[in-house]
């Protein structure tokens, strides 16, 4: 064959030369921002508003005015990087730089922002936010957590950041990890399971990075999944590229999980800067590839700015641990399912993170560095970003066959540019550095997986498997309320369903019913003796009753299952210890390691046993294997106090609690010396805690000696923020309430109880409390708390705490809402015109007043209010649009009324606006029917047919963006009539009755019979107040 070959090699030398000595440094520093700051956390026990949060708490307010605030910034940098890492913000890496270009490859924000966004409000832009939990952002993502600095052995530095997730108890670690001599970085995700149960699995990291119209993104795959599992196609997406940024400057914002390839790599390049960013990691790792824009419209520019003072806009590329950030949906049949975390497991993984320059995009990525290559005509060009040192040779090979071998030397970042001029077809490149394969290409993509993500070759199921899944998915989303009535649902159906009574024995387990629990797991074991996970939920629930050897009977047929074997062991280490067995405790420790050399239960039991057994030096090596695998685990540090006995071991513990509620991180390791049954050391390490009313009530329960004074410190305390929800607590508060004679441990007990799915107990327990309680936050909380009690009491609850404390603006709020529910719109209106004098610039009472004046039809003063008013809005509100829009609009049904038709065009045109000062930017193509429906009556009404049909056509080209189930069906559809189009009114009415719900259907023909006829309103419609009733009403 006849080979044409030119070689032109090109290295750009843009840092310091080959020899320069390798500088690697980490430090803390006090350091100014301009800060938004959040505040005013909400004293109501979020088991009312969103209980899969509990005992977090979320945040109401936020700044509109920035404050110079210090916060502590830890810097690593070596000769090629330098991060920022913000352990009082989640621990968040809060950008990186690449130092040859000073540009940041990972978003850095100059200002922090916070604004209403994560699972408990607060949330800040840029950086690498780490999510672990349910969905969404982590509870820890605006707080501090713990965390700590060092070099290692071989001039890397690495900062661990973490805390304990509460409502799961789980414990997450990232390691942020900075090689001495290479250009990426490593965030190692360390999470643990100390619990007998499982838990939700959820985990993602989210950078991210500047946005430009020269920006193309590189994510391998051929699929986008969306959230509910729906496959779209990438990256074309009906025609359009949207791989390139620019491109999606169309619809909202895009939430795209891109899928299909083995290769797993993903980021962007900016190709006028000659700049880009990414992550890769082993597929196993990380699988998901999330790609996240705003939209390219003011509906998203508005984030820019409530984000972000001079940055710019951003996009997030995030790295997880399942292929999407899963939410299931009845419309969207998928085999994605909703993930679990088995009991005393340990998961790692690795992602890397890396700037790239000066090489055209990205095509594959390793340790060794970044490759683009580019295929045309007979050019074949090659980019090669080193990470590392390279000195050695690219051998390149084409349809197999080694064409060149090219002489390298460079350090990181220093491009290697390449071009083969190549006139045959190729069907194979590849290309190799030092052994290592760096790309690889073929015409019939290899990496390309064939799996299906559609259920159309699944085998039908049962309508009872399907139920199966669908409380399993409960389950997982930690919404055990609708799991239960899943399962009992389920069980009524099949008594013998084996796995569905499993998971419910477990689910009782959980809700510390453990006498039903045990005689659910009976009826499972009854079906299968050895089933392993039966046996495994069949020994805690033994342990939880006492029952040792009940429990490790159990346990031993749980191991013989490699999915529970070490976990099984663990727990039976930890019983053997309890009962003072120290060499089976040692023995059983020592079996669990062998199965998994990162069972960190395993190998606290095997450090206490060995200290207890007088075995320091073997103590000290043991806390040293937990150390290299969880350094911030604080079990280690009060371990070495134990040992030593010195007041500076004690005061290293105490100071490396750094988190949000360090009375949480003591509670917690409590927890573990008591489950041992080390009680004193358990009560030594409470009398070092912090204070708290919790504090107080496990030192009264395991301490005699104190307990009338732990007692009665816990009562004197306020009641906010008490917020008891652990298993351990609950006898606790039981035997309290027979010890003492106070409200506050009757309403704790109550929220336990709730915490723990017993409702009904705990409804009548806090119920039960009456009028003896002297805080107005209790009638607050008790209010919502039991949210379907009479009205009568709620208001009485409501208008008690208001008496006592008119202090609290959330008070106004819910007395207000409690009025005009109950049709009590005149007081509802006074109470929060009173409100708003007293809470100025509280937006939520504000919000209330205008659509309290708007029901009242005073829309001129509504209408002066919404020009002052300003919102920050949560993610994806809308509130404050719809408000402004529903005013304008009765307005101008008003006018219509009085026949004062220009009036009501022009407040029809104000209608169509998007103020900002509302919190909502304007969409691209927003939906304009009702303001041009109206327009087109109005018109006609003036005799200005012209118009009036030109408005009709707007309001028919617009039935596209209606919902099948709408009412603004029918105005489409009188559009259609009066503009002469009865066949495709009549179309559009066959499919209206095809796809939508039967009430939505007769609905719709009543207010078109109801337009078309002179009589009155049929019954049906009477009560109708909805607007396009209204609007037909007024023509």
């Amino acid at each position: 064959m006849n080979l044409k070959i030119a070689v032109l090699l090109t290295v750009m030398l843009t840092t310091a030369n080959l020899g320069l000595a390798q500088e690697v440094q980490i430090s803390q520093q006090p350091t100014v921002f301009e800060t938004y700051p959040f505040s005013d956390p909400n004293p109501v026990p979020s088991l009312a508003y969103r209980p899969n949060i509990y005992p977090y708490f979320n945040f109401e307010g936020y700044s509109t005015k920035p404050e110079k605030i210090k916060w502590d910034l830890i810097t690593m940098e070596n000769d090629y990087l330098k991060i920022t890492v913000m352990p009082q913000i989640g621990g968040r890496i809060w950008g990186a730089i690449e130092k040859s270009t000073g540009e940041d490859f990972i978003y850095e924000n100059e200002v922090v922002k916070f604004r209403n966004i994560a699972m408990r409000g607060p949330w800040t832009s840029g950086g690498i936010e780490f999510n672990f939990g349910i969905i969404g952002h982590s509870p820890a993502t605006a707080s501090p957590v713990d965390y700590m600095y060092y070099e290692n052995e071989d001039g890397s530095i690495t900062c661990v950041v973490g805390t304990i997730d509460l409502p799961s108890r789980t414990q997450w670690r990232v390691k942020i990890n900075l090689p001495k001599d290479k250009a990426f970085f490593e965030t190692e995700g360390i999470w643990y399971n100390p619990e007998p149960l499982r838990q939700p699995y959820y985990n993602w990291m989210t950078a991210a990075a500047h946005v430009a119209n020269d920006q193309e993104f590189y994510y391998p795959g051929h699929i986008a999944l969306q959230h509910s599992g729906e496959v779209k196609d990438w990256p074309i997406q009906d025609g359009i590229a949207i791989n390139h940024y620019k491109n999606n400057n169309f619809g909202g914002a895009k939430s795209q999980h891109i899928a299909g390839s083995f290769l797993n790599h993903f980021g962007g390049y900016f190709h006028n800067k000659g700049i880009g960013f990414g992550h890769f990691s082993t597929y196993d790792d990380s699988p998901g590839k999330k790609l996240w824009l705003w939209a390219l419209s003011r509906n998203g520019g508005i984030w820019e700015d409530l984000l972000t003072d001079n940055d710019g806009q951003y996009m997030e590329f995030q790295a997880g641990r399942m292929l999407n950030q899963f939410s299931p949906s009845k419309s969207v049949e998928t085999p994605l399912t909703k993930a679990g975390f088995a009991p005393y497991t340990l998961d790692q993984w690795s992602n890397y993170w890396f700037p790239v320059k000066d090489i055209g995009g990205i095509s594959d990525v390793s340790k060794t560095g970044v490759v683009h290559v580019k295929q045309s005509d007979n050019l074949i060009s090659l980019g090669f970003n080193p990470f590392q040192k390279v000195d050695g040779e690219l051998e390149i090979f084409i349809n197999g066959k080694q064409e060149q071998t090219v002489a390298v030397q460079a350090m990181p970042m220093e491009a290697i540019n390449h071009e083969i001029k190549y006139d045959q077809p190729v069907k194979e490149l590849e290309i190799i550095f030092a052994g290592e394969q760096l790309y690889k290409w073929t015409d019939k993509d290899e990496m390309k997986l064939s799996r299906p993500f559609d259920k159309t070759k699944a085998p039908l199921l049962s309508e009872n498997q399907e139920l199966y899944f669908e409380a399993r998915q409960y389950y997982y989303s930690r919404n055990y309320k609708e799991a239960r009535l899943a399962y009992e649902q389920l069980l009524e159906n099949e008594p013998g369903h084996l796995q569905a009574r499993i998971d419910y024995a477990e689910l009782l387990l959980r809700y510390t019913a453990y006498e039903e629990a045990l005689a659910n797991i009976y009826k499972a074991l009854a079906t299968d003796y050895f089933d392993h996970q039966a046996n495994f939920v069949a020994g805690s629930i033994y342990n939880a009753l006492g029952q040792t050897n009940q429990a490790l009977e159990a346990f031993g047929w749980a191991a013989r299952s490699m999915e529970f074997r070490s976990s099984a062991y663990a727990i039976m280490s930890e019983l053997y210890l309890a009962d003072g067995q120290l060499n089976q405790a040692v023995d059983f420790a020592n079996k669990a390691l062998q199965n998994n050399t990162s069972n960190i239960m395993a190998l606290q039991v095997l450090a206490v046993s060995q200290r207890l057994k007088g075995e320091k030096a073997q103590a000290l090596k043991t806390l040293d294997q937990l150390w290299e695998i969880d350094p911030l685990n604080h079990f280690i540090r009060f371990e070495h106090y134990l040992l030593d006995k010195s007041q500076s071991s004690l005061e290293k513990f105490k100071a490396m609690i750094k988190n949000e509620m360090p009375f949480q991180s003591y509670l917690e390791l409590a927890a573990v010396y008591n489950k041992y049954k080390q009680k004193e050391i358990a009560i030594q390490l409470l009398e070092n805690s912090p204070k708290h009313p919790l504090v107080n009530l496990w030192l009264a329960y395991l301490d005699p000696a104190q307990k009338d004074e732990q007692l009665n410190q816990m009562i004197t305390q306020p009641s906010a923020f008490v917020l008891p929800f652990r298993k351990e607590t609950l006898p606790m508060l039981k035997w309290a309430k027979s010890e003492i004679s106070s409200w506050k441990v009757d309403y704790y007990l109550a929220l336990n109880l709730m915490a723990l799915g017993q409702e009904e107990e705990g409804h009548q327990l806090i119920e039960a409390i009456g009028q003896s309680a002297d805080e107005a936050t209790f009638y607050l909380s008790r209010a919502l708390l039991l949210d379907q009690q009479e009205d009568k009491k709620k208001q009485e609850d409501l208008e008690k705490a208001l008496s006592m404390d008119q202090s609290q603006w959330r008070t106004w709020f819910q007395l207000t809402k409690h009025f005009d529910n109950n049709g009590e719109n005149q007081k509802a209106l006074s109470l929060v015109k009173e409100a708003v004098k007293a809470f100025p610039g509280n937006y939520v009472l504000e919000m209330e007043y205008i659509q309290l004046l708007n029901q009242a039809g005073q829309y001129k003063t509504a209408m002066k209010l919404l020009d002052k008013i300003e919102v920050l809005p949560h993610e994806g509100a809308g509130g404050g649009r719809t408000l402004y829009e529903s005013v304008y609009l009765n307005a101008t049904l008003q006018d219509i009324k009085a026949k004062r038709w220009n009036a009501a065009l022009t407040k029809i045109e104000k209608s169509r606006l998007w103020p900002e000062n509302l919190g909502v930017g304007k969409p691209y193509t927003p939906k304009e029917i009702l303001q041009d429906y109206l327009s087109a009556m109005v018109y006609k009404a003036k005799n200005e047919q012209s118009k009036s049909r030109d408005y009709l056509e707007a309001v028919i080209a617009q039935a596209d963006k209606v919902n099948i189930n709408s009412q603004e069906q029918a105005l489409v559809l009188l559009a259609m009539k009066n503009n002469s189009q009865k066949a495709a009114a009549a179309e559009l009415m066959e499919k209206i009755k095809k796809e939508g719900k039967a009430a939505s259907v007769v609905k719709i023909e009543q207010l078109i019979d109801y337009a078309e006829s002179s009589e009155s309103a049929p019954s049906d419609l009477e009560n109708d107040k909805g607007i396009v009733k209204r609007i037909i009403e007024a023509f």
